[in-house]
């Protein structure tokens, strides 16, 4: 009796040994199939994408090779090549597949937003011109309109607009020469609830945050794990929403955090919560685009008026700040875009002094102390004071 109790524990302890086993294989096979589309990740230098577009032309032979040479992640943005090829659909899928052929490994993606009609920038979006019932109206009855009055906003509540919304993405994916989808403007619709109410009243906000997750899900669904899902993005403002825009990673591989350090994440209060938002989203194993600035954006006239020289002179100076804020939030797969713009002359086509520097791996993640925090890699060490905007690198 007592070698039959033997026995008995024997088989019991090896049938939870294999389920044991067979639970973290089935968790190990699923998280290499989720990653088998990522981009390159390493830590030898500072990991860094580009994202833009190029309004008037194709690229350049030289600015393809440039690209090439320095990023394995493009994305394409709204009109690019336009006035060329004549869409959006047409500019990027040309020069996708001039990249792709420069850089095998390259992953480049299509700019598609959530909410805003690009009107005449896209061939698609005259399907939509032609279905006005499609468009967001207010408590009145009218067309809810962003830009000046000039472009109208998509209602995912409507079961027909979703269908249309969905294959124009997953069209543009399917396309050889792209690697996935960069869906913008998220936040426009959850993080401003209060807002949003007020214009077209609680039962459409609902309806319409439930629809958008409807069209993301179809997404994802007729696009499997062979395409990216890169939604922008994550806002470190958990006083408008608590969860910071976590809730897309359900069907989404990657997020932009766009405003790091900048306009509506310049607090250090946001900030914070950003930092949180990249670590978090790196121990889930996605992707993270950090969207980080000099002292000045695009949307600074005076600026803008400056040569570029003067430009990019300034943001060679301002590059320590949010690099070291980068740094001390970065997980696997977060990359760093640095520029003051999204067209091509905006910094895209600049280079730094510390991207080319040794980084090695982190040595642990980040300490925090108040405001302040500090990160060692095999060849840096990194401090940044959020309160009062310092960093320092010390590169070895």
């Amino acid at each position: 009796m007592k070698s039959f109790r033997h026995f008995f524990l024997i088989i019991v302890v090896l049938q939870l040994f294999c389920k044991c086993i067979a639970q973290e294989t089935i968790q190990t096979v699923k998280t290499s199939s989720q990653q088998t589309a990522y981009p390159a990740f390493s830590w030898d230098k500072v990991p860094v994408i580009a994202h833009f577009g190029k309004h008037d032309d194709e690229l350049t032979k030289k600015q393809i090779d440039f690209l090439a040479d320095h990023f394995p992640v493009v994305v394409l943005e709204k009109s690019h090549a336009i006035k060329k090829l004549g869409s959006t659909e047409a500019g990027i899928a040309h020069d996708a597949a001039r990249l792709k052929l420069a850089s095998k490994g390259m992953k480049v993606f299509f700019y598609w937003n959530a909410l805003i009609d690009y009107g005449p920038m896209y061939e698609s979006t005259a399907t939509f011109a032609a279905h006005p019932e499609w468009a967001v109206k207010d408590l009145q009855g009218n067309d809810v309109t962003v830009q000046s009055a000039k472009r109208k906003r998509y209602d995912h509540s409507n079961p027909e607009l979703r269908k249309w919304w969905t294959n124009v993405a997953i069209q543009e994916c399917r396309k050889q020469e792209i690697d996935g989808v960069f869906i913008d403007a998220l936040p426009q619709l959850a993080m401003n609830t209060t807002g949003n109410i007020k214009i077209w009243g609680e039962e459409k906000q609902q309806s319409m945050e439930q629809g958008l997750l409807q069209s993301l899900g179809t997404v994802r669904q007729q696009l499997g794990k062979n395409k990216l899902i890169i939604f922008n993005g994550l806002r470190g403002r958990k006083d408008l929403w608590q969860d910071m825009g976590m809730r897309y990673f359900k069907d989404c591989d990657a997020a932009m955090i766009e405003h790091f350090g900048a306009l509506q994440g310049e607090s250090k209060e946001v900030m914070v919560n950003d930092i949180e938002a990249i670590q978090q989203a790196g121990k889930m194993g996605k992707i993270v685009i950090v969207k980080a600035w000099p002292n000045f954006t695009w949307l600074d006239k005076d600026m803008m008026d400056k040569p570029y020289q003067e430009l990019e002179k300034l943001s060679r100076e301002q590059i320590t700040f949010p690099l070291a804020a980068f740094l001390v939030a970065a997980g696997e797969y977060a990359y760093l875009c640095y520029t003051w713009g999204y067209r091509e002359n905006m910094g895209t086509f600049s280079w730094y002094p510390e991207f080319d520097k040794p980084l090695g791996k982190p040595r642990g993640e980040a300490l925090r102390n108040g405001w302040t925090y500090t990160r060692e890699f095999e060849h840096a060490l990194v401090w940044v004071d959020l309160e009062k905007r310092q960093g320092k690198i010390t590169w070895r």
